[in-house]
Parts: structure tokens; sequence; C-alpha cells
């Protein structure tokens, strides 16, 4: 279900992009200067919504953290940042990129937050191929 949502959201032209709001399955907390700390949830109801969100934010040079808690929730935050990338890309970007940490809330609940932001022109790109296993990690 959430693969057909990406590829409809992908097929849609540039201007269709969504640009502002995010999907109610989300919390923002902007108490860091500059910074919007969303939550993803298990249930993401619009995927397109939240990765443009998330799009706009990282082309504009704003800091976005999203954070997820349990498989599902990272499952759902990976999804969005490789829509928001797709998303980039088709607008001419290099695309975009996180960095995952282990952190823990308030609260003391443990999570995963990924810190997503543009990758600088002229980057070097990931491999295409991954069918082999590993990971790309540019030095």
């Amino acid at each position: 279900r959430a693969s057909i949502a990406i590829a409809r959201a992908l097929s849609a032209p540039a201007a269709a992009w969504p640009t502002s709001g995010l999907a109610p399955t989300v919390r923002g907390d902007t108490s860091a200067a500059g910074v919007l700390r969303m939550r993803v949830k298990t249930e993401v109801e619009n995927f397109g919504k939240l990765a443009g969100g998330v799009s706009v934010r990282a082309l504009r040079g704003e800091r976005t953290e999203l954070d997820a808690v349990g498989d599902v929730a990272v499952s759902n935050a990976v999804k969005a940042v490789a829509l928001a990338n797709a998303f980039a890309k088709q607008g001419g970007s290099a695309g975009l990129a996180f960095m995952p940490s282990l952190e823990a809330d308030d609260t003391g609940q443990k999570l995963v937050r990924f810190l997503v932001s543009q990758r600088p022109e002229g980057a070097e790109q990931p491999p295409g191929d991954f069918s082999s296993g590993g990971i790309s990690v540019p030095v």
C-alpha cells in the first residue's frame, strides 16, 4: 500500500508537490533554533506530504530531524526520506542525505533520529547497484 502511494507521488508533476502542511501523523517541535523535529508514527497516511515538507526544508538549507520509535516507524521515516530525495532530484538538486543516530527523548524513550540535509553540489554519488550488499560511505 505504501509503495503505491510513493509511486503515485513520484509520478506527479513537480508543480503538484506539496510544499506546506505536514501529514497529521507527525508532531513538529521547533524548540532548538532553526530545527524542525518531527515524530514519525507507524501509520503514515500521506507519504507525499511528509516527504514534500522534508524536501522543501532541506532544499532551503533548513535543518530537519525525523524521530521514529519502533521498526515500522523507522521504515516509514526512511521511505519518506527516499521519496523526498526523489522529489529533490526531479527538481534539479543533487538530492538529500540523512544521518541516523540513536537518541532518547525527554521522557527517556529510545528512538532513531534522522538528520536530513541537502547533498552538496558535486558530492560523490552513491553506487547504483547494491545487489551484492554493502553501504556507501563517501570519505
